[in-house]
């Protein structure tokens, strides 16, 4: 018998803030009500690894099947990235939330915030094509972005 966790509403979605992006490079932070603060991250695979180990921290949704590695005990902690200098303004921002981690995977929703569009996403492979889709429109040369 499996006892579940209950997990409050405003921990079931985290916010995805992207400050720029770079030849489909990434850098951002994480927001969310279980890390209390923001969680930075430099690349795709930081952030990814970061959303999975908050997912694992509220055991929410729950896995449907367990992790496998080359090596025993092998885990994926992300370090708390810093703080870029002066004032963060982000390119876009996404409300995530993952409703079913089947087949190794995500599924849920996610919103571009700055247009209110909002789609649902089987993988994460998906959810990255969503993001580009939004994110490729951007450049960052220069020291400022602009849209190309």
């Amino acid at each position: 018998m499996t006892t579940e966790q209950f997990v409050p509403y405003e921990m079931k979605t985290s916010i995805i803030h992207i400050l720029s992006y770079d030849d489909k490079n990434l850098e951002g932070y994480l927001e969310n009500a279980f890390f209390k603060g923001r969680r930075y991250f430099s690349n795709l695979t930081q952030m990814i690894f970061l959303v999975e180990e908050l997912l694992d921290s509220m055991v929410f949704p729950p896995r449907a099947t367990s992790m496998r590695s080359f090596t025993a005990g092998a885990a994926h902690r992300v370090r708390a990235g810093r703080a870029a200098g002066g004032e963060e303004k982000p390119i876009a921002s996404f409300r995530l939330s993952v409703l079913f981690r089947q087949n190794a995977s995500w599924q849920g929703n996610i919103q571009w915030m700055d247009d209110h569009a909002a789609t649902p996403f089987r993988s994460v492979l998906e959810l990255v094509q969503l993001m580009d889709s939004v994110l490729a429109q951007y450049d960052h040369a220069g020291g400022h972005t602009e849209k190309v």
